[in-house]
């Protein structure tokens, strides 16, 4: 029923997909060589590289709730093409870079630039397949298509950085640039922004829904275990495999992701499957590190990197799905945003906290500790959330009944 849905969308909306395509090729085209790039070519040391694209990261997630918000009052249409806009001189930007302050500058513009796509193509998608298509299935196929772009970026880049290098960055930038161009021509009948009587209710009352503060604190949890497959998980891997290992465990994720998203979709549409998903997503997590603090065995690993690509699967779409559930259509924008805030929290946490932790125990003991002790984390942090939401529904409960006496 979904698949004969999709002949009803507006051609708006799979221009959209072509835009989110094409802004997840351009971002890994360059990712992989980025800091090969700028250590070896225009010689800045590898610290400030590693702290420019923390701070890139860092800019597109804390800044998305703005996106979000400007998304709701503008129209989606105009936030993503100033995002495309923006998106392109940061790439122009890169390719003229000299200093460590430059390149330091352009990440953060391109994290600004990520972070006003992200909440606009997400409400663009949802609002002009409003009623069409359940939102699961909305944001699983937005995943499977972004991830294709994952999947051919990094093989693009190393084609196109072997025969150049400094010009990879303008021709990405002109790809954002020709995007401005047909967004223009292509992305139509959008609804617009929220009306601003609204946002004084959605201050006081939705951000304190159940659901939102539930998915804030599974959020930063989700994330400070699944960002240990960018920072320390190919660091264990390489010590007992290889390069090649570490280039496998993200592959096999990829495949999985890529083959599963929309197929899982169909248990996101029920609501109180979205409940239940997002703790299976973070058993997921809890499966795979405590494989890995058994055993590392290459192709043991392999099978817990299994768990981890189901509980991304899992937790994104089921995530988006509540939360935008609990907010209105005209305030779309800003949930998206609002989301984001928890991914910012765990990921500072997991990137500061977690390559500490992980480089101490590695250097006095047995590595496997360390996914001990996050498989601990994890387990204390979701029973913590679980059981104060058990206690907030019986408060609740109680509080009902004696109104309605």
């Amino acid at each position: 029923m979904q698949i004969a849905a999709l002949r009803q969308l507006p051609f708006s909306f799979y221009y959209t997909l072509v835009c989110v395509f094409f802004v997840s090729l351009g971002n890994f085209l360059i990712v992989p060589f980025f800091s090969i790039y700028f250590t070896s070519v225009v010689k800045i040391p590898i610290y400030l590289v590693g702290f420019a694209l923390a701070l890139q990261i860092f800019s597109q997630r804390a800044f998305s709730i703005v996106g979000g918000i400007l998304t709701d009052y503008f129209s989606p249409k105009k936030i993503i093409i100033l995002g495309l806009l923006f998106c392109g001189l940061a790439y122009i930007g890169f390719s003229l870079v000299h200093y460590a302050f430059e390149l330091l500058l352009c990440s953060f513009c391109l994290g600004l630039a990520n972070s006003l796509l992200l909440p606009s193509s997400k409400a663009a998608l949802l609002l002009m397949s409003n009623n069409i298509l359940e939102r699961p299935v909305v944001f699983s196929l937005r995943s499977t298509v972004m991830n294709i772009g994952v999947s051919i970026g990094p093989l693009l880049g190393a084609l196109t950085f072997k025969i150049s290098q400094a010009p990879v960055f303008f021709v990405t930038s002109m790809v954002y640039l020709g995007l401005v161009i047909f967004s223009f021509l292509f992305i139509k009948n959008i609804p617009t922004a929220c009306p601003v009587d609204s946002t004084e209710k959605y201050n006081k009352s939705m951000l304190f829904h159940s659901d939102v503060v539930k998915t804030f604190f599974l959020s930063t949890l989700f994330m400070i275990g699944f960002m240990q497959m960018d920072l320390t998980m190919p660091l264990f891997v390489k010590n007992f495999s290889s390069t090649f290992g570490v280039g496998y465990i993200f592959m096999l994720n990829a495949i999985i992701v890529l083959c599963l998203s929309l197929p899982f979709s169909i248990f996101l549409i029920n609501e109180g499957n979205v409940k239940i998903l997002i703790y299976v997503a973070i058993i997921f997590l809890i499966i795979c590190y405590s494989i890995l603090s058994l055993s590392h065995h290459f192709l043991i690993i392999l099978f817990g990197t299994v768990f981890l690509s189901f509980s991304e699967i899992a937790f994104f779409p089921a995530a988006d799905t509540l939360i935008t559930r609990r907010f209105p259509p005209h305030l779309m924008g800003t949930s998206l945003g609002f989301v984001q805030i928890g991914y910012t929290v765990g990921g500072v946490i997991a990137t500061s906290a977690g390559g500490y932790l992980y480089e101490k125990i590695s250097k006095t003991g047995d590595p496997h500790l360390y996914w001990m002790l996050l498989t601990a984390v994890l387990f204390v942090g979701m029973m913590m959330v679980f059981v104060s939401q058990l206690i907030l529904k019986k408060k609740n409960n109680y509080f009902a009944r004696q109104q309605s006496r």
